[in-house]
């Protein structure tokens, strides 16, 4: 198990892309054959991408685009752009190693599952699921990125998310029909960009923006959803650069914490009810009824 934990340690360290890793050519071992050969099946990816047609191992090479370690335990699933059609089976959460999954830009629909224990990166960015299940972030600890643009999830964000993903980096959930509260635990995280702009459904993200107080965040952007009440002190937010509130509910006075903001590059805050004076390069803004 060696040589896939010092890859996580690297990745966790470095955050090296996925390509960076060269697919190995070993033997698998029984329970990930067992499991690929599965979601080959549910993904389409044996009509596809020819998963199995020249040998059953995933690990062998002949598996276009997936990557194992020397023990024969999957590591990542590439497969971008792939004309994948079919859904994600609950079986995936056997895949006890596997790293980081990518999926996007492909038609692959129904509920997200439960995908591994020790996920790390997950991207799922335009597809067409319905909802991510609650029972998906439960088995999941060590996850730094979260991608699902435009992917069609329909629902809230489960409360315990903030709570369980401690290490949780990136969040980008943009372009999907999400609605409800942001959980108040996001703001105990070490996330560092949040993107949730532009949700699709009659009912958006709503109430107050208590991520705010996390103040590792860097790129914030909730532009058009419904939020609601007074922008937070960003007196500790020290190093944020990328703030979007604009299309949303916001009231009350604009803070002059953002005067702090000395990394700060971009601002909108525009289509609000909010008052008060902003930094001087911005205009100021007069109260609404």
């Amino acid at each position: 198990m060696g040589s896939i934990w010092l890859a996580i340690t690297f990745l966790l360290m470095f955050q090296l892309p996925a390509s960076m890793f060269v697919a190995r050519s070993t033997k698998a071992n029984a329970g990930d054959m067992a499991t690929m050969r599965v979601l080959a099946q549910f993904l389409g990816a044996d009509r596809a991408l020819g998963w199995g047609r020249a040998s059953p191992d995933p690990c062998d090479g002949s598996w276009l685009g997936i990557t194992c370690d020397a023990s024969g335990y999957v590591v990542y699933i590439i497969a971008n752009n792939s004309g994948l059609t079919g859904h994600l089976p609950r079986e995936t959460r056997n895949l006890s190693m596997l790293a980081a999954i990518y999926l996007n830009n492909n038609s692959l629909s129904g509920d997200v599952p439960p995908l591994g224990p020790n996920l790390m990166e997950i991207s799922l960015s335009y597809n067409r699921f319905m909802s991510i299940s609650p029972e998906f972030f439960k088995d999941m600890e060590i996850v730094f990125s979260l991608s699902a643009v435009n992917a069609n999830i329909i629902g809230p964000i489960p409360e315990f998310v903030g709570d369980h993903f401690k290490y949780l980096g990136t969040l980008k959930l943009q372009g999907n029909s999400l609605f409800g509260h942001i959980p108040t635990s996001f703001a105990s995280t070490r996330i560092r960009s949040v993107q949730l702009q532009d949700q699709r459904g009659l009912d958006k993200l709503s109430g107050p923006i208590f991520m705010l107080n996390a103040t590792n965040i860097v790129y914030l952007d909730l532009h058009g959803n419904q939020f609601t009440g007074p922008i937070p002190n960003l007196a500790s937010n020290i190093e944020m650069e990328y703030i979007d509130l604009s299309k949303n509910a916001l009231t009350g006075d604009v803070p002059q914490s953002l005067m702090q903001l000395h990394h700060l590059r971009v601002l909108n805050l525009s289509d609000n009810s909010l008052c008060g004076q902003l930094p001087k390069f911005i205009k100021k803004y007069d109260c609404k009824d």
